[in-house]
């Protein structure tokens, strides 16, 4: 009867915050973007702080207990010691993310899905491969970036690539942490960089897809600032009339904005998603009760001519019982021991049609 009543709650709660299933129109193509949170192998990858993501038969070692002990925050230092990161719980979690993107036209995926914090190609290879078979995605795109725990931007799409992608750095002043000024006497330190891949429309036209993941809030807003500075720095190298979508993880709370004003200065470049449509989403990220759009899809602002964005068709693919909490806010995946639970970030997708089909 508990089970009952807990799997009464859960759907309760996932119709109180989910979107009606979107039926895209003909000839349209959807983009969509989901931080998947730490979509890890088991293997070590070497230079990497992955040492959470490994069996726990790889950590009876002394050195692996001394590493773990150079992790300040308890929880984490729990998380690398304790932590069996095991084969069956990888596919739990692959097969879990693989529901979530199936929800999208009815059952066959988005045209091009980016991805944030996906640890190697490896891992990515066995999503498309394993579990989302079938569905007409190329080989996945991916470039190992300088991340200390080795989490990536990556892209499938069923759309050609047409040119060689490849990853803007973007590097960050040191900032003191207490005054949040730059701090002259330190390196600037690289960061997770703008992945950039150029795609084929179906009618010949070209498609530029740029994927980031800026610094977290845990780093001060110049950070995020810079990482701005660096995608506007992107944007402005490719032709006026390239379609250009920027999108992904840009970590920009809600209280951040109201008080930095950081989407404010996107949408001078380009159209953002939960400003022109998804009227009725809550965010795609809640912390603390908070709710807050960290993930976004731009549009570069010469869609209307030849491609449109269909406005109606922005919105969160969160209809499975797995996405959502007690509080009705992301389930995270949480080592896979619940019943539920596949991310901290719900996905955004948008279609994006020829002018023909208006």
């Amino acid at each position: 009867m508990k089970l009952i009543l807990s799997l009464l709650s859960i759907l309760i709660l996932s119709s109180c915050v989910s979107n009606e299933e979107h039926r895209p129109r003909p000839k349209a193509l959807t983009v969509m973007t989901y931080n998947v949170e730490n979509l890890f192998d088991s293997l070590d990858d070497p230079g990497k702080d992955d040492e959470t993501y490994l069996p726990i038969a790889d950590k009876r070692t002394a050195k692996h207990r001394q590493k773990c002990g150079k992790v300040l925050k308890p929880w984490w230092r729990k998380q690398c010691l304790e932590t069996d990161w095991s084969e069956s719980k990888i596919k739990r979690k692959l097969g879990r993310l693989a529901k979530v993107i199936k929800q999208v036209k009815q059952g066959k995926g988005p045209d091009v899905l980016v991805l944030q914090e996906v640890e190697n190609l490896n891992i990515l290879e066995r999503l498309r491969l394993n579990h989302l078979a079938g569905l007409g995605y190329h080989p996945a795109i991916l470039i190992e970036g300088p991340d200390a725990r080795g989490i990536d931007v990556a892209m499938l799409s069923k759309l050609p690539l047409v040119d060689t992608p490849k990853l803007n750095e973007v590097k960050l002043d040191y900032y003191d942490r207490k005054t949040g000024l730059v701090d002259p006497t330190k390196k600037a330190r690289p960061t997770r960089g703008i992945l950039q891949a150029r795609f084929g429309l179906p009618n010949g036209d070209k498609l530029t897809v740029l994927g980031v993941h800026f610094p977290s809030q845990g780093a001060p807003t110049p950070a995020r600032r810079k990482a701005i500075a660096v995608l506007e720095q992107v944007r402005a190298k490719l032709p006026k009339s390239e379609y250009v979508i920027a999108t992904g993880d840009f970590n920009i709370s809600t209280e951040e904005d109201v008080r930095e004003g950081l989407v404010n200065e996107l949408a001078k470049s380009w159209r953002v998603s939960h400003r022109i449509g998804c009227e009725k989403c809550l965010g795609t990220h809640n912390y603390r009760g908070g709710w807050s759009f960290l993930d976004m899809i731009l549009f570069s602002k010469n869609f209307g001519d030849g491609w449109f964005v269909d406005t109606k068709s922005i919105r969160i693919p969160n209809n499975s019982v797995l996405q959502v909490n007690h509080w009705g806010g992301p389930a995270r995946f949480n080592d896979g021991l619940s019943q539920r639970g596949v991310s901290d970030h719900w996905p955004l997708a948008a279609d994006i049609l020829p002018s023909e089909v208006k």
